[in-house]
């Protein structure tokens, strides 16, 4: 996952990418302890789940940040034909989406919350040490939502736009490379 870029932007990337499966938990654990309520207006809300709603969202403003820092620098340009390379996967592969966010999250022992949450947080370990050391890349929800697409390339990098896939085939474009020996592209129009 995006050899060659900073642990905290993979970090960062792999929390809001997996927060569905942690929403997942955080209901369980709700639903079934009715651990992580809070009645707000006569209404009794799952906090947890509203936290990680919020941290995913943080997460992803964070990584537009960082592109658009990347994108004034100007550095490590690099120039993509997509007339030649080609787009092989927008958004990644819906078979890791489910093992990697649907899985982990509905393995929730009733008995006992505390090894619940061992086995998912170690769970979650190994899914994070395994994606950023493999080219696979997870649907992030969050990210689509709020208008970035991961695109796979056939040169074997990876590119985060804001732009459609239309937008993009067939045309000339100057790319910023976030880190050195990345494999990970950046072009964004104008910031949003």
């Amino acid at each position: 996952m995006f050899f060659g870029t900073r642990w905290f932007f993979k970090f960062l990337f792999f929390l809001s990418a997996m927060s569905p499966a942690y929403l997942l938990f955080s209901l369980q654990i709700y639903v079934y302890k009715g651990i992580g309520q809070i009645t707000l207006c006569g209404l009794v809300l799952p906090w947890i789940a509203i936290l990680i709603i919020g941290l995913s969202l943080l997460s992803v403003f964070i990584i537009k940040k960082i592109l658009y820092k990347t994108k004034k620098r100007e550095e490590n340009v690099l120039n993509i034909n997509l007339k030649v390379i080609q787009i092989k996967q927008t958004n990644g592969d819906i078979v890791s989406f489910f093992v990697g966010i649907i899985l982990p999250a509905v393995f929730f022992i009733e008995e006992s919350l505390t090894v619940s949450i061992c086995v998912f947080v170690t769970i979650q370990i190994l899914i994070f040490i395994l994606v950023s050391k493999s080219s696979t890349i997870f649907p992030n929800v969050i990210m689509i939502l709020l208008g970035l697409n991961v695109y796979s390339l056939s040169n074997g990098k990876y590119l985060i736009s804001n732009l459609s896939v239309n937008d993009i085939t067939n045309r000339d474009i100057d790319c910023i490379r976030l880190g050195d020996e990345s494999n990970l592209l950046a072009y964004l129009s104008k910031e949003a």
